[in-house]
């Protein structure tokens, strides 16, 4: 018994103990390769060989308050959010934004002001990324 990697025409990377390569690739379509053993889940099959990819950062769920304030900052947005906080007519959102020790991801307040900006899930995501870098 062998250890093999096989990887498919459609990209799926298989990690397989068979007798033979070729009792192996007889079970796959036609264009299925022999590959080594894939280093990582954080590897990718390009042209010949396994390349490195780095991961993806997820979205953090909380920032701290100082790291959001730069992160504003820096995308020029922090006197529009503090514009938007002040107008804003009901009072516990003025009062969590003046309070708020860390931002939540989730925090609906903080969904609200972003919908009022014009602010996408997405560009939320990105400010949360950016902040996360900051200390």
């Amino acid at each position: 018994m062998i250890e093999i990697g096989i990887l498919r025409p459609d990209g799926l990377y298989i990690q397989a103990i068979a007798a033979t390569s070729e009792a192996a690739l007889a079970l796959h379509p036609p264009g299925t390769l022999l590959v080594p053993l894939r280093p990582s889940e954080h590897h990718e099959w390009q042209g010949d060989s396994w390349a490195y990819v780095p991961p993806v950062p997820g979205v953090p769920a909380s920032v701290t308050r100082a790291q959001a304030l730069v992160a504003l900052h820096e995308a020029g947005l922090l006197p529009a959010v503090e514009a938007a906080v002040e107008a804003h007519t009901y009072e516990v959102l003025r009062i969590w934004w003046r309070n708020a020790l860390s931002f939540e991801r989730a925090n609906p307040y903080l969904n609200a002001l972003a919908d009022e900006l014009e602010l996408s899930a997405e560009d939320v995501d990105s400010l949360f990324l950016a902040a996360a870098t900051r200390l």
